[in-house]
């Protein structure tokens, strides 16, 4: 099995000339990660950063066309949060990182700022196509994230390195496997002593009870003496 893990981590080596990380779908320098859970728009922020990306940045009309189409193809009815807001100053809607927007692809109608409460830039499906919509930013969403497409050597050295650290893990998994048998042995041989300690215990009992017999038995062969003894007496006396 653990070879089986290492030769498919092997041919994942030897394809990664794509550059992202799993999970991650590539479009020319970038890397998008489509989630299938829903955050608010902080939340989501940060799920980002914990996968060292950002939710995901539209500069352009074919950064658009693809994260319209991946998420069409996903066959999912699902909206999700892009990195823009305008929550510092309404109407002016900017980038994480404070970037400007030179792309937009809004819905008709929208922005609207509907109960003045719609701050945050989602992706939605309307009527089967995606366009940009402003919601509010505390309502769970799902997200894209993106991440700069790491170049061709520096992914291969990292998935070399991950192949080390899996493969240092299965060692681990082998010691620790190896250490549970051990110490099952061990355990079964304190049972088989538990067990003959029970019966060398039982025997001595048995073997105590066995004296206790052998000595009430001489007692009864004393007693009986005792009392022909006395019988030959008695007939003696009854002579005289």
């Amino acid at each position: 099995m653990h070879v089986e893990v290492l030769s498919a981590l092997l041919c994942l080596v030897a394809t990664a000339y794509a550059g992202c990380p799993l999970g991650f779908h590539q479009n020319r320098r970038s890397c998008y990660w489509f989630s299938t859970i829903r955050s608010s728009f902080a939340e989501a922020a940060g799920y980002c950063r914990y996968l060292e990306s950002h939710l995901a940045i539209i500069s352009n009309k074919d950064e658009d066309s693809f994260i319209r189409g991946y998420a069409t193809r996903l066959g999912e009815a699902f909206n999700y949060w892009l990195g823009a807001s305008d929550l510092n100053m309404e109407g002016r809607w900017l980038w994480e990182g404070q970037r400007r927007m030179n792309y937009t692809n809004w819905n008709p109608g929208q922005p609207d700022n509907a109960g003045g409460i719609e701050h945050c830039l989602e992706l939605r499906r309307d009527l089967g196509n995606y366009l940009w919509n402003d919601y509010q930013c505390q309502k769970p969403s799902h997200f894209i994230c993106e991440k700069e497409r790491i170049p061709y050597t520096n992914s291969l050295h990292a998935n070399l390195q991950q192949r080390d650290s899996l493969h240092a893990n299965l060692q681990q998994m082998d010691s620790l496997h190896a250490n549970l048998q051990q110490r099952d042995s061990l355990h079964a041989n304190l049972q088989q002593r538990d067990s003959l300690h029970a019966n060398l215990q039982q025997r001595d009992s048995l073997h105590g009870n066995l004296q206790q017999r052998d000595i009430l038995h001489g007692n009864l062969q004393q007693r009986d003496s005792l009392h022909g003894n006395l019988q030959q007496r008695d007939s003696l006396h009854g002579n005289l």
